[in-house]
């Protein structure tokens, strides 16, 4: 966030109502000088940005100066900064200006008033060229003029159905390009004054462009598809074309022919490095809608961006290969490129004002001086009045401590004739405690006389009590311990005669569960080896009947191979046939039955199994 980082609208004013990128130049940046500068239609101001301290340092409302009319705010279309950083120049409906950036102001220096609507300005980058593009619906044209003399040296007339995107300058200010809708793309050569270059696309729009040559042009822009693309033109050709962008391309910018930055309607900043692929070398969301224009630093280390949002973007290129420089010599070779970083403070200020200025400050070191003598003078009279106030405080100081010492001394006599009478009176206490404390003990020994008899009483009669006692607990004693004996004798006399029992009782449960279990074993055995003779009768039953069926079956397929070479005896062999799968349908249904009696059987054993279960439950 910069210090009145935002203007209170859309940094941006647009021409063409379909959005087809046609806005207003509204950011440039010096080349000398760390500054930037945008302007915003919405609140009609002019703001001029410190990129390496990150200060708003100018913040003006523009007015023009009408004839019998106060100032009134006019809105700005475009704006250009001179590549010193002392001049600026702004486009507007009714003309055109250039001012001096001052100290604390801008002055204006010349106006264009015969150009109308002019929507884009541009300085070359050395400084000496100004391009005006005046739009009206029918009179397209960008007049370009001497900054020095302010000469217009020639013209160039644009098609009248298409809207000026943008304006650039190739390096040495030789070519100056004209980017448009409708894809129209127009190089020409200042020095012969002639096109040295016109294509045309249809259903394109080309917002900026890099001039390598008069007929070599790398230009960024947006297809019909409302798709972001790069297109490489070459004598007035298509020499190829390259889609980057899903999202329509509004503005973009060149650090060099293989380095640039593209921004998107959905606020989408794109970086791009050589060789171009369909990937951008990175990709940041910042605004918070279309962004409206982009521009580099001259030495590459910052980026710009502003949009409709109202907010300007500042970017720190850390990334020393986007400038095309090896990484050793990044670092030295960028802080040499361009911009002088102590510029910033190098101002343009009046003459006459800096006379204004040093009058101003001579007035203020003679008022400074006499303030000063002033100032000794109330000092010393300060320091006088304070020493007599000092000597005054000491009299009045010694005059308290002679009074704070009599009334000591007065204190002292009392406080001693104090002490003597207390003295006395507390001999005379002394005295007759003395005397109630012999009376006390006299008393005291005639009656622990009295209580030590009683005591001695007391002490006999309960040694008395005590031999009693002991001689009854005693016989108690004896008596229990024979009862104790009895009781002893009988309950191992009961437990033996209960052991004898338990014993007989396991011995006839140990018998009887063998006999059960022998009983159990020769059932279990007689009926596997019935199952085990009645499942081998049933096999061979099943074997037998299967042999049958087999049988069976080949006489079927003999009848049948005669059925075919006898087809006169068809109506015989079919009553034989009838026969046949009746008798072999007879040996099915036995087979069932058995089927059905071995399931029986399981089940029967099955079932046994189960009584045997519950009968060892039982027993147990």
């Amino acid at each position: 966030y910069i210090d009145d980082g935002y203007h209170l609208g859309k940094i941006t004013e647009e021409i063409d109502p379909t959005r087809a990128l046609a806005n207003t130049m509204d950011m440039d940046v010096a080349v000398h000088r760390p500054l930037i500068v945008t302007c915003c239609k919405t609140d009609s101001t002019l703001r001029v940005w410190n990129y390496l301290s990150l200060e708003c340092e100018m913040s003006k409302c523009l007015t023009l100066q009408q004839e019998g009319r106060a100032p009134e705010p006019v809105r700005p279309l475009s704006i250009a900064f001179h590549p010193s950083g002392y001049l600026i120049a702004g486009g507007f409906d009714s003309q055109a200006v250039i001012w001096h950036l001052m100290m604390d102001e801008l002055r204006q220096f010349i106006t264009f008033p015969n150009y109308k609507h002019c929507t884009k300005v541009k300085f070359s980058n050395g400084g000496h060229l100004l391009a005006i593009a005046q739009m009206f619906s029918t009179h397209k044209t960008v007049f370009v003029h001497n900054t020095y003399s302010f000469e217009k040296i020639f013209s160039i007339k644009i098609p009248s159905n298409v809207v000026l995107c943008d304006v650039v300058f190739n390096a040495d200010d030789s070519l100056i390009g004209l980017c448009c809708t409708d894809g129209v793309l127009i190089i020409y050569n200042i020095a012969t004054q002639t096109e040295s270059l016109v294509h045309s696309s249809r259903k394109c729009v080309y917002s900026t462009c890099f001039i390598n040559g008069p007929e070599d042009v790398i230009a960024i822009g947006s297809d019909e598809n409302k798709k972001g693309i790069i297109r490489r033109i070459l004598k007035e050709d298509v020499k190829e074309t390259l889609t980057v962008s899903s999202c329509r391309i509004v503005t973009g910018s060149f650090y060099s022919p293989t380095n640039f930055v593209m921004g998107t309607e959905d606020g989408m900043v794109k970086f791009f490095d050589y060789p171009v692929s369909e990937k951008e070398y990175i990709t940041l969301n910042m605004h918070g809608g279309p962004i409206t224009k982009m521009k580099f630093s001259p030495n590459g280390r910052y980026a710009f961006t502003c949009g409709e949002d109202g907010v300007l973007f500042i970017y720190r290129v850390k990334t020393k290969n986007l400038l095309g420089i090896e990484e050793e010599k990044a670092v030295e070779e960028i802080s040499t490129i361009g911009v002088i970083e102590g510029m910033a403070n190098v101002v343009l200020v009046e003459k006459e004002k800096m006379k204004r200025e040093q009058q101003h400050m001579e007035k203020l070191m003679v008022k400074v001086q006499d303030l000063d003598k002033e100032r000794r003078v109330v000092e010393e009279h300060l320091i006088q009045q304070h020493q007599r106030q000092v000597e005054e405080l000491e009299v009045e100081k010694g005059r308290k401590i002679g009074e704070l010492e009599a009334k000591i001394n007065s204190y002292a006599d009392a406080l001693s004739k104090k002490e003597m009478s207390f003295t006395d009176s507390l001999r005379k206490a002394e005295a007759k405690h003395l005397e109630a404390v012999s009376d006390l003990e006299i008393v005291f020994k005639s009656k622990l006389d009295h209580e030590r008899k009683n005591f001695l009483n007391l002490e006999q009669t309960l040694k008395e009590n005590i031999q009693t006692l002991q001689e009854a607990l005693d016989s108690k004693d004896r008596e229990k311990e024979k009862e104790i004996l009895r009781d002893h004798e009988r309950y191992e006399k009961d437990l033996e005669k209960l052991s004898k029992k338990l014993k007989e009782v396991k011995d006839a449960q140990n018998s009887a569960e063998k006999k059960y279990e022998d009983k159990l074993t020769m059932q279990e055995q007689e009926h596997d080896t019935e199952m085990d003779l009645r499942e081998e009768h049933l096999h061979k039953e099943i074997n037998a009947l299967n042999a049958t069926i087999t049988q069976k079956d080949d006489i079927i397929n003999r009848n049948e191979q005669k059925m075919k070479r006898l087809a006169e005896d068809i109506t015989d062999l079919s009553q034989e046939n009838q026969e046949l799968h009746f008798e072999q349908e007879q040996p099915k249904t036995e087979i069932i039955k058995l089927k059905e009696e071995l399931n029986k059987i399981k089940k029967d054993k099955s079932r046994n199994e189960e009584e045997e279960k519950e009968q060892k439950n039982s027993i147990k």
